[in-house]
C-alpha cells in the first residue's frame, strides 16, 4: 500500500474512531476526575488505550485485508503483544505529562508537587504488572525513571500543547511496531501525527473532566 493510500485509509479510521472514543469516554470516564483513585484509573486506562490504538490502527492500515489473517499467526500475536507492553511506558509518560499540563494550567500546585503525585500514581499502576516477555528485570523501574525524567523536563518550561507531547517518545513506540522496518521506514511522521491526534482527544477529556477545585483537592491528598 502506498503512502498516499495509507494516509487516506488512516484518516478514514480517525473519523470512525472519534465516535468510538466518545463512546469509550462515557464508559471509562464516568464521573468527573474528582479523586486520586479516579485520576489513577484514568491515567492507566488512557495510557493503555493510546498504546493499543496507535499500534492496532497502524498495523491494520499497513496489513489491510491481511490483518485478520495476521491475527491468527502466533508469531504476529507475540510481536503484537510485545509492542503493546513495550509501548506502554511511553504512553504512560505521555498521558502523565498531559495531566501535568492541565494541573499546572489550573494552578493546582507547583510543578514539583504535581510531578511527585503523578509519579506516585504511575508507580502504583506498574507495581501490579509482571515484567513483559523479553523485558529486563528492571523494565518497570526504568519506565518510572523515564517518566520522572519526562515530567521533570516538561516542568522546566511552560506546559506543552497536548499535540506536542508525543514528539519526544513517539519514535520509541514506532520502533516497537509489529511491522518489519523495511515496510514502515517511511511512515514515521504519519504515525507520530496519528499518535498526537489520539493524545489530543485524551487531552480534551482531561480538560472536560478535571476542574480546578478537584485538582487542588486531589493534590492536597
Amino acid at each position: 500500500m502506498g503512502i498516499t493510500r495509507l494516509a487516506r485509509f488512516m484518516l478514514q479510521c480517525k473519523s470512525k474512531m472519534m465516535n468510538w472514543l466518545a463512546f469509550l469516554s462515557r464508559i471509562f470516564l464516568g464521573p468527573k476526575l474528582s479523586s486520586r483513585a479516579e485520576l489513577r484509573d484514568f491515567l492507566e486506562s488512557r495510557a493503555a488505550y493510546l498504546a493499543q490504538k496507535s499500534i492496532s490502527e497502524y498495523t491494520q492500515a499497513r496489513a489491510n485485508m491481511m490483518f485478520t489473517t495476521l491475527l491468527a499467526e502466533k508469531a504476529f500475536q507475540e510481536a503484537y503483544e510485545k509492542a503493546r507492553w513495550f509501548s506502554f511506558p511511553a504512553t504512560l509518560a505521555m498521558v502523565a505529562e498531559a495531566l501535568a499540563a492541565r494541573l499546572r494550567n489550573l494552578d493546582a500546585g507547583d510543578a514539583d508537587s504535581i510531578n511527585v503525585m503523578l509519579q506516585s500514581l504511575a508507580g502504583e499502576i506498574v507495581s501490579a504488572y509482571p515484567v513483559p516477555a523479553e523485558g529486563s528485570a528492571d523494565f518497570w523501574q526504568i519506565a518510572l525513571l523515564d517518566l520522572e525524567r519526562d515530567l521533570l523536563k516538561a516542568g522546566l518550561a511552560a506546559p506543552h500543547a497536548i499535540h506536542v507531547i508525543p514528539k519526544a517518545r513517539s519514535r520509541e513506540i514506532f520502533e516497537n511496531l509489529p511491522v518489519h522496518p523495511s515496510v514502515r521506514k517511511h511512515d514515521y511522521d504519519m504515525f507520530r501525527n496519528t499518535l498526537s491526534f489520539h493524545l489530543t482527544e485524551i487531552g480534551a477529556e482531561i480538560e472536560e473532566g478535571l476542574s480546578a477545585d478537584s485538582a487542588r483537592r486531589i493534590l492536597r491528598g
